[in-house]
């Protein structure tokens, strides 16, 4: 475990600031298989944070004992770089579509049929 000092290295607490990625994306955004299971570890043997991401429909559960999955992402991050994806992460998604208050669904630019309006969308005078 991490919070126990059985880590040989140093744990930051915050990004390390040659780490800070603010750099806008790479356009155009194209995905290469939709996410679907996703699992966070933590290697105490390399210490290393690892994210394994499984393409939807093929579950880790259904795959078998020493079987490769046919796709997989998987990224080994030392703890400063898990830092830095963390809080690029959290400007991403921040900057996403904002949430409808009602039924919490995302309101696209042109606005939002919301489910539980029954559909009634205001129209600007």
């Amino acid at each position: 475990m991490i919070a126990d000092g059985s880590t040989r290295g140093v744990i930051p607490a915050i990004t390390p600031f040659g780490l800070a990625d603010d750099a806008p994306l790479a356009q155009p955004i194209e995905e290469e298989f939709r996410a679907g299971t996703m699992t966070l570890s933590w290697d105490p043997g390399d210490e290393r944070v690892v994210i394994e991401v499984f393409p939807v429909g093929e579950e880790p559960a259904e795959i078998a004992d020493g079987a490769e999955p046919a796709e997989m992402l998987l990224v080994r991050l030392e703890p400063g770089q898990a830092r830095a994806f963390v809080k690029r992460s959290e400007a991403v998604i921040g900057a996403g579509r904002p949430a409808c208050p009602f039924c919490g669904h995302p309101i696209d630019p042109e606005g939002h049929l919301c489910v539980r309006a029954n559909g009634f969308k205001r129209r600007d005078p």
